[in-house]
C-alpha cells in the first residue's frame, strides 16, 4: 500500500534485531521433566514469573489427561527438590493444589483459570489461604442448629461454580486501583449463601413448577452476577436459620415469581396436551353449538304457538 508504514520504518534497530532470532535447544527425555524444566526458568524473575498454584493444577491437570502423567504428588516431590524454599509447594500451598486437583470440578478450575489469567496472580482474587479451605469445598456442611437448614448449606459442585462466579464478577466490577485479595471470612460466607441459593431455588421448583429459566435468571443468575438485593434476602434468612422459614412468603424475589406463576402458566404445555386440551374445547364447542341450536327451535315453537293462538282469538266471534 501507498501509505503502508512497517517496522522497518517505524524502528529500524528493532527490525533489525528480529532478523536473526537465536534459539537454545535443550533435550529432554519427557513432557514432565520439560515442565519441570520451564518452572525453574520461570523461578528466575524477570519478564517471566514464578508458576502460582492455579497454574501448577491446570499444567498437573494437563500431564495427567494429555501426556498420561499418573503420579501428581511425585511430580510435586521432584520440584520441592529440586526447587528453593521459597518457591516449594508445602504446607497452605500443597494443600490448596490437592483440593484444586482432587476435589474442585473441572468447570470449577477452568474459571478460576480465566480470571488469574487475565488479571495476573497479584490482582486476581483468589490466595493459597482461601484455595486451601475447606469449607469453601463440595460436600462440606456449614454449623446449624435446624434440620430443614442442613440440606441448605451443605456445599456442592455446583455452589462452588456459583460462589467462583460471583467473587469473580464482583473483583472484576471494581476500579484495578481498588483490587483486593478475598479474605477466608467473606470466601466461607460466600461458599454459604451459594449452597443457600442454589438449595431454595430447588425447592421452589418441586413446589411450584415455574419456568426454569425464569428461575435461575431472577434468582442465582442474579446472586452470581451481583445482585446485592438477593444477596441480602438470602443473608437475612441464614443469620437466623429458623425452622419458620419459608422462602415462598420471606423471600420477596420467590413472592414476585409465585405471584406472577398464579396468574399465568408457567411451562409451555407438551404437544400430546395441546392435542387433547384442542379436542375438549371443540367438543365443547359443540355442546354449546347443539345447546343454542336446540334453544333456537324451542324459540321458533314458542312464537309458532303465540302467533297461532293471536290467530284463533282474532277469528273468534266478539
Amino acid at each position: 500500500m501507498k501509505n503502508e508504514c512497517g517496522l522497518k520504518v517505524v524502528h529500524l534497530k528493532l527490525y533489525d534485531s528480529i532478523l536473526a532470532i537465536y534459539v537454545h535447544s535443550m533435550k529432554v527425555n519427557s513432557k514432565e521433566e520439560e515442565a519441570l524444566l520451564n518452572m525453574k526458568l520461570s523461578c528466575r524473575g524477570s519478564i517471566r514469573r514464578a508458576n502460582n498454584i492455579v497454574e501448577m493444577a491446570f499444567m498437573l491437570q494437563n500431564l495427567s489427561n494429555r501426556y498420561g502423567m499418573s503420579d501428581s504428588a511425585g511430580f510435586v516431590r521432584r520440584w520441592n527438590n529440586m526447587s528453593s524454599k521459597q518457591f516449594q509447594i508445602t504446607g497452605k500451598r500443597g494443600v490448596a493444589l490437592k483440593q484444586l486437583l482432587e476435589v474442585a470440578p473441572k468447570k470449577a478450575l477452568d474459571s478460576i483459570l480465566a480470571h488469574v489469567g487475565g488479571l495476573g496472580w497479584q490482582q486476581c482474587a483468589w490466595f493459597e489461604e482461601v484455595l486451601f479451605n475447606e469449607k469453601i469445598y463440595p460436600k462440606f456442611t456449614f454449623p446449624c442448629k435446624s434440620k430443614r437448614w442442613l440440606p441448605r448449606v451443605r456445599t456442592t459442585d455446583e455452589s462452588l461454580c456459583l460462589m467462583i462466579e460471583r467473587a469473580q464478577n464482583l473483583h472484576e466490577a471494581q476500579n484495578q486501583m481498588l483490587h483486593m485479595k478475598m479474605t477466608p471470612h467473606v470466601a466461607e460466607m460466600m461458599a454459604e449463601s451459594a449452597a443457600a441459593v442454589l438449595a431454595i431455588a430447588q425447592e421452589i421448583s418441586l413446589t411450584a413448577p415455574i419456568d426454569d429459566a425464569k428461575l435461575q435468571s431472577s434468582w442465582a443468575r442474579a446472586w452470581a452476577e451481583g445482585s446485592d438485593h438477593v444477596h441480602t434476602e438470602i443473608q437475612m434468612g441464614l443469620m437466623k436459620k429458623s425452622d419458620s422459614f419459608d422462602p415462598a412468603v420471606h423471600l420477596s424475589t420467590m413472592k414476585r415469581l409465585l405471584d406472577k406463576h398464579s396468574i399465568q402458566a408457567p411451562l409451555a404445555p407438551a404437544e400430546e396436551v395441546k392435542r387433547s386440551l384442542d379436542v375438549g374445547e371443540f367438543n365443547l364447542d359443540m355442546k354449546k353449538l347443539e345447546y343454542d341450536t336446540t334453544a333456537f327451535e324451542n324459540w321458533e315453537k314458542k312464537c309458532g304457538n303465540v302467533v297461532t293462538a293471536r290467530y284463533h282469538a282474532e277469528q273468534e266471534p266478539s
